[in-house]
């Protein structure tokens, strides 16, 4: 299985590794399912084929269906099984039909006085208060993220802020100690044949030259049984000074999103095409995400 990502590596695709289907799917695995009768494996009631004297399923006991003789009954609803002591659990003990459903025995509803799993009007209003509830949730739920999003930005603008104080602090200190050593700077005798010429002021700076970032054409992912392969190409400028990083976003018990390096894969010089791979324990949905990282060395 193979899906190709945006350009940048900054995106985030979701792959689906091993067969499985989407987190949080209801539709059952292929391994759960009888492959003779095409239904759930515990609950199939139909004849085995080594032993058709014997249900396929072994949720099920060998007493025939009264309503279809060619079917077996289900253990918890067989009701000569719920007199042999051996099953019938979801039946009542006094009329050998559902509990939930008994009309002589099975709770009722003390606002409708019908019973109470089948009462209409009783799941109606179980249902508007579920859907209320979820409802109150997620504004809640939003609320909540709307206030971390403006806590981390107050955040960011106070540390941006200060880093911009400090730099600008030490620019100040740094020049005026270099006026101050340039005033009080003669040549001396030993190292200018004439010692009455005195330098009344200096400058010096230090210049940075950071190099430039590579840049990444293309990005397609791979996902091959537990292992996905991030495939990067089409890199220019590429040099030792830099990192591709395979990570996972997390989102850590206060709240606040984090990156978990997966793998990593220093950049040599010159090269325009790498693979970093990392593989996952167990079968599921992941999100992958690439980060193109400055590691230092010597600019250049």
């Amino acid at each position: 299985m193979t899906k190709t990502a945006p350009t940048r590596p900054g995106m985030m695709p979701t792959t689906t590794i091993g067969g499985k289907g989407i987190k949080g799917s209801k539709m059952p695995s292929p391994s759960s399912r009888c492959s003779d009768h095409g239904t759930f494996k515990f609950n199939c009631s139909k004849p085995s084929k080594e032993d058709p004297e014997q249900p396929c399923g072994k949720g099920c006991c060998t007493h025939r269906n009264p309503n279809n003789n060619s079917v077996f009954m289900k253990r918890r609803a067989c009701k000569e099984c719920k007199k042999l002591g051996e099953g019938g659990y979801d039946l009542c003990d006094l009329h050998f039909v559902d509990k939930r459903t008994c009309k002589k025995c099975a709770p009722r509803c003390k606002e409708h006085g019908k019973v109470k799993a089948n009462c209409q009007s009783c799941r109606l209003e179980e249902t508007n208060t579920v859907i209320n509830l979820t409802s109150l949730s997620t504004d809640i739920v939003g609320l909540q993220e709307k206030e971390r999003r403006r806590e981390r930005l107050n955040e960011e603008d106070f540390l941006e802020k200060e880093s911009k104080n400090q730099m600008h602090k030490k620019s100040s200190e740094k020049k005026d100690k270099t006026i101050l050593m340039a005033s009080k700077t003669t040549l001396s005798p030993e190292s200018d044949p004439d010692p009455d010429v005195e330098i009344i002021s200096a400058f010096e700076t230090t210049q940075t030259l950071k190099r430039p970032k590579p840049t990444i054409g293309d990005v397609e992912w791979v996902s091959e049984d537990l292992t996905t392969t991030a495939k990067v190409s089409s890199i220019s400028r590429a040099h030792p000074d830099f990192t591709i990083e395979l990570c996972r976003k997390i989102t850590s018990t206060v709240g606040k999103e984090e990156n978990v390096v997966l793998a990593r894969q220093q950049l040599k010089k010159g090269e325009t095409n790498i693979d970093i791979s990392f593989t996952e324990n167990d079968y599921g949905s992941y999100q992958y995400r690439l980060h193109l990282r400055r590691t230092g060395g010597k600019s250049a």
